[in-house]
């Protein structure tokens, strides 16, 4: 089964999973109408093999949400105070978002606006503990592309409430967010033109109270996945794109206060995570001839960084970097031909990668979020199961 690549995944939900090995920030990339994933015969299997020597066991936590519930995007703004987001679906399609809150040691349901038609929510960010904001998008029907539009929702006062984003042209999807204070954000995701199959570039910014969108470079047939701020001034934006009909490449964008300009650094594949430490201290994640992928940027320029080779092939979705020697990246272990696909967990301990032990899971599962708050373990978030149709899954360990 070859790896997903970043539009694809961004045009497909995902269920969820949540992982926590010792509870953090970021978001992740994927984003809505739901495309189904068949899964084999549900069989209890243990995730890939680890490599190196991890220092975290991971194991499934209770969800506490109905089947077919996904998530995708997970953070923490302290150890007892977690956000996960995503969609409640039936059969292969989102129906409409899901939010669940992480306190007293338990996951549940917190209530959230409804949408006019099929959706759900792909990120998550919050710059304090009464102040987060989620996107995603939604669409009349859940097969209709093309109408499918932004959503924006702020969590304040105790309640989650939609906010108006700035009008579009045509459709257009938000997959990842980065708030790096109070009343300033970033979002991005793609954007479609009118009647048109090709995609671009979608970025907008919340400043002064309103959502409007933001010049972004213009790349053919191009997707961002995630974005990632150290400051209001200085911010990342990761995903892929084609063109002149070439394969995929990275692409990377970088605003430095003025406006976003295109990074040199291109490789084969596509980047679904970015995540900063500092403003010299940035890491992408993604894949690259269905092989999980890892960039860094100390300062210089992006580079290529080593990573295990997953029997079967993989992908990485995820990504949350804590310190300078620590960092975690989720995805998948791509099953070989009537296999389950399999979650996949990555750690860096400041010397290399390696590949962490995940949990038995009785079917198909995968991984697309994660974040730690450094004190705390790390959570993932994923699914279990055909989309829609499977399980929410949390897993946590220490």
């Amino acid at each position: 089964m070859a790896a997903v690549n970043v539009a694809l995944r961004q045009a497909s939900v995902i269920v969820v999973v949540i992982l926590t090995a010792g509870c953090g920030a970021t978001t992740t990339s994927t984003a809505s109408l739901g495309t189904s994933r068949a899964s084999p015969t549900a069989v209890a299997t243990p995730s890939p093999t680890p490599t190196g020597s991890p220092t975290s066991t991971w194991q499934v936590v209770s969800a506490n949400a109905a089947a077919g519930a996904s998530r995708s995007g997970v953070t923490c703004v302290t150890d007892d105070d977690c956000w996960a987001v995503g969609g409640n679906g039936a059969d292969t399609v989102a129906s409409g978002p899901l939010i669940e809150n992480y306190s007293g040691g338990t996951w549940s349901v917190v209530a959230s606006p409804a949408l006019s038609g099929f959706g759900t929510l792909a990120g998550i960010s919050c710059p304090a503990a009464d102040d987060c904001w989620a996107v995603g998008d939604v669409a009349p029907q859940a097969t209709d592309s093309q109408s499918v539009a932004p959503v924006l929702e702020q969590y304040s006062g105790g309640s989650w409430a939609i906010v108006p984003g700035p009008p579009l042209t045509g459709g257009g999807y938000l997959t990842g967010i980065s708030c790096p204070t109070a009343g300033s954000c970033w979002a991005v995701g793609t954007s479609f033109g009118l009647g048109e199959t090709s995609h671009e570039t979608l970025i907008e910014q919340y400043s002064n109270g309103v959502w409007n969108v933001a010049a972004s470079p213009p790349v053919e047939n191009a997707s961002l996945g995630s974005v990632a701020c150290p400051t209001a001034n200085d911010c990342w934006a990761v995903g892929g794109g084609t063109s002149g009909g070439t394969s995929e490449q990275t692409l990377i964008l970088h605003y430095t206060g003025g406006s976003w300009t295109a990074d040199s650094f291109a490789t084969p594949g596509g980047l679904m995570s970015v995540s900063c430490i500092s403003a010299d201290d940035c890491w992408a994640a993604g894949s690259q001839d269905d092989q999980p992928l890892v960039i860094q940027s100390s300062g210089s320029g992006w580079a290529t960084v080593e990573v295990p080779t997953i029997t079967g092939g993989g992908q990485l979705d995820g990504l949350d970097c804590v310190a300078t020697d620590h960092c975690w990246a989720v995805g998948t272990a791509l099953g070989e031909e009537g296999e389950p696909d399999l979650p996949l967990v990555e750690e860096f301990d400041g010397s290399g990668w390696i590949q962490a032990s995940g949990p038995t899971v009785a079917e198909y599962a995968a991984l697309d979020g994660v974040t730690s708050s450094g004190s705390g373990g790390p959570w993932a978030v994923g699914y279990s199961g055909q989309q829609y149709a499977g399980t929410a899954l949390i897993e946590t360990g220490g």
